[in-house]
């Protein structure tokens, strides 16, 4: 059964980067980690998962006064995200945040600034002597209010005299979840890079744990399964395979554009034709494709051989999602992996 027009939802997801020590910098070929959230067993996407911090979008974050607080008042460029042909945009974010070409970006960015804080007790794009004047008893009291209401996180930033500059979160992808999907969001990843650790703090409710790996570690813990990821991530770290060194990466961040650079994935699943693929061990079978940008699987008209898909494989006893293991395979001269 396909949920071709179910909702679509709007989303923003961070991909938060700190530097590391020099002390730690000979254990590792990264000089940064990246911020993993734990989702609580109850969440009904991808319960247990490790996940970048982020969420779905709000109608009080297409506020003028709190894009203003952003840095990015009403009257300056942006870029539109589109959803798929067929996705419906909610009603009650109709009215404030969605005009007939798309979604304006800073919009994705203020949810962006909100979700992380609300999931994670950090604050983004604030000067550390900013942030130094503010309590921990106050970001909590906060923290709270803005979970309870979204449109408190204007009050809050106006009160604490806090100005986070979305600027710092680059764009670096836009997927859009497969119309298969019963729960289909419209997600914009960015990027930042940290100079310190912040103080996280799990809310027990949305997240129950917060890890700091290096694109490298967080493969391997995954393969190991101590820490379960989601296709989308999976790749997106995997493709963070390719930058060892932080400043690079955000150097090559800051070129990328919205609809250039980066180009919108809607995947498909594809649950025909496995036996093209084997299985990483004998008591595993392969349990779907999900086909990319690139695949033929995807877009016809390329050739048949052509490759850019995720192949997932699961334990012949549990095939459920915290059995799978990923492998990457293209043609395009992109890495390939199997992990």
């Amino acid at each position: 059964m396909s949920f071709k027009n179910a909702l679509v939802k709007p989303a923003s997801t961070v991909i938060i980067l700190k530097k590391i020590a020099d002390s730690l910098k000979a254990k590792s070929s990264f000089n940064y980690e990246i911020l993993f959230v734990k989702r609580a067993s109850k969440s009904r996407f991808f319960p247990g998962f490790h996940v970048f911090p982020g969420g779905v979008v709000e109608e009080s974050d297409a506020d003028p006064a709190l894009l203003t607080l952003l840095g990015s008042p009403p009257g300056t460029p942006q870029s539109k995200l589109r959803l798929d042909v067929d996705a419906v945009t909610d009603a009650k974010f109709a009215s404030a945040a969605a005009a007939a070409d798309g979604l304006g970006e800073h919009v994705f960015r203020g949810a962006a600034v909100r979700e992380v804080f609300e999931e994670s007790n950090v604050v983004l794009g604030v000067e550390p002597a900013q942030l130094n004047a503010v309590s921990s008893k106050q970001l909590k009291q906060w923290r709270f209010a803005v979970q309870k209401e979204s449109s408190q996180l204007a009050e809050m930033l106006r009160s604490l005299r806090l100005s986070p500059r979305v600027s710092q979160l680059r764009p670096w992808a836009h997927w859009i979840t497969p119309t298969a999907e019963k729960f289909r969001y419209n997600t914009m990843f960015y990027i930042t890079m940290l100079q310190h650790e912040p103080d996280t703090l799990e809310d027990s409710t949305e997240t129950t744990a917060f890890d700091w790996l290096s694109p490298a570690a967080a493969l391997e813990a995954c393969r190991e399964r101590k820490i379960f990821l989601a296709p989308p991530t999976w790749y997106l770290v995997h493709d963070l395979m390719r930058y060892p060194d932080g400043d690079e990466l955000i150097k090559h961040a800051d070129r990328l554009r919205l609809g250039r650079e980066i180009t919108s994935v809607l995947p498909s699943f594809n649950r025909t034709d496995l036996d093209q693929h084997q299985p990483d061990a004998p008591d595993r079978q392969v349990v779907s494709v999900i086909a990319l940008p690139g695949d033929a699987l995807l877009d016809t008209s390329l050739p048949a051989q052509a490759r850019h898909r995720i192949v997932i494989t699961a334990d012949n006893a549990d095939t459920s999602a915290s059995t799978w293991r990923y492998s990457l395979h293209r043609t395009d001269g992109g890495p390939t992996s199997k992990l």
